[in-house]
């Protein structure tokens, strides 16, 4: 926050900031959870080396939960220390106060702040000052967008009404951009659960996240593999962290858990829903394919995946033929069933050049009916036997 060097009104940091920082230590609290909830090896180890190893291996794991643990601390700790506003910040929050308290609402803890993508999101927790009444969130941000001269929206996260409870809501400008979308999946045969997970979500900050992690192997520990890399993902770029920092420390994770080495795929993209920039990370990721009026371009990384080396973040893909989507541009995203299933039929280690024929060939009906394609014929290249697992997501691009 910006403050004036003549301001003498110094406060408890900015809810924005005490909120950011919180979230933060939340975060990093149940990283350090994550980092003793490895899975055990069997206790009838006779092999006094491989018993000590064992033990040096608690000793790690009780060494970096404990480091995150007092990060942690120290960022609850930096959440309360005191701060200078500058006195038109200040108007401009009483100016926001003032007019939804004419209109009803009981306000607290309300922050304006440019979010990562450079727009205005104002936070607030609020309630209806009458037991009775209802307010909907829609009708708030229209409130905003008068005061403000500015196109305001509630976050995909808002409640669609505010009532008698406090609740926190978090209003941004109007985003240009939005995402349909679809996903298809298959589980290899003969397992009950599918080492895939994926995530599709609008974050508050106006960024479009689509995901999918594939853990080592097939059945139930991928699947908790996988499925961890997704849910803190998610945790991490919510807080505020880059999907490259993000990476690390989900690598840092998978080499700290377990004595036996866990892997996960990571595979990441990113769209600025103002822009339409985009932004892909790969870790061992299969490569994913843009389809603009009737041509397939192809993003690739060649990278490890998840959980091999100390130290590995992602970076961003360079050999791409565009950082920027138009409206009606699709984006293709799959899991490594589908391309070495594709490849492996095909007798070819290349499966990207049949994905781009179907693409290229493809007269979009929608996005679930491209992913049914895509999945169907990855199956098909196997007689209808599913060798692996496999996850298809489709995406298009819709201007407002």
């Amino acid at each position: 926050m910006v403050y004036d060097k003549t301001d003498t009104c110094y406060m408890v940091l900015p809810e924005y900031g005490k909120q950011r920082l919180l979230t933060y230590a939340e975060t990093l609290d149940e990283l350090s959870g994550s980092y003793l909830s490895g899975r055990n090896e069997r206790d009838d180890q006779s092999d006094k080396r491989q018993m000590l190893l064992k033990q040096q291996i608690h000793e790690n794991r009780s060494v970096i939960s404990g480091q995150l643990a007092t990060i942690s601390k120290l960022l609850k700790n930096l959440a309360n220390e005191a701060y200078c506003t500058s006195g038109s910040m200040e108007k401009h929050k009483k100016q926001i106060y003032k007019i939804l308290q004419e209109n009803g609402l009981d306000i607290q803890d309300l922050y304006t702040v440019a979010n990562r993508n450079g727009y205005l999101q104002i936070g607030m927790t609020m309630r209806a000052h009458h037991v009775n009444d209802l307010y909907e969130s829609e009708d708030i941000s229209g409130f905003l967008s008068k005061l403000l001269h500015n196109h305001m929206e509630a976050s995909p996260s808002a409640p669609t009404y505010i009532g008698e409870d406090y609740t926190k809501v978090v209003f941004r400008e109007e985003v240009r951009y939005f995402m349909t979308n679809a996903v298809a999946k298959a589980t290899k045969e003969g397992e009950a659960y599918s080492g895939d997970n994926f995530t599709m979500t609008e974050l508050a900050d106006g960024t479009y996240l689509a995901a999918i992690s594939d853990g080592m192997g097939s059945g139930e520990a991928a699947n908790e593999d996988s499925g961890m890399v997704i849910e803190l993902l998610e945790q991490f770029l919510e807080a505020g962290f880059t999907k490259e920092m993000a990476a690390g420390m989900l690598n840092d994770l998978l080499l700290a858990r377990d004595l036996e080495p866990r892997t996960a795929t990571l595979d990441v993209m990113e769209c600025n829903l103002y822009s339409g920039e985009i932004g892909f990370l790969k870790l061992g990721a299969a490569a994913s394919f843009l389809l603009r009026d009737g041509r397939a371009e192809m993003f690739t990384e060649h990278s490890l995946p998840l959980g091999l080396l100390a130290g590995v973040s992602g970076r961003k893909n360079r050999d791409t033929m565009s950082s920027f989507l138009r409206a009606g541009d699709v984006i293709v995203m799959v899991s490594d069933g589908i391309t070495d299933s594709i490849a492996d039929a095909a007798a070819d280690a290349d499966a990207s050049v049949p994905i781009k024929r179907l693409l290229e060939s493809y007269d979009f009906v929608s996005c679930k009916d491209l992913a049914n394609q895509i999945l169907k014929m990855a199956i098909l290249s196997f007689q209808g036997y599913i060798q692996d697992d496999m996850t298809v997501l489709v995406m298009q691009l819709q201007e407002k």
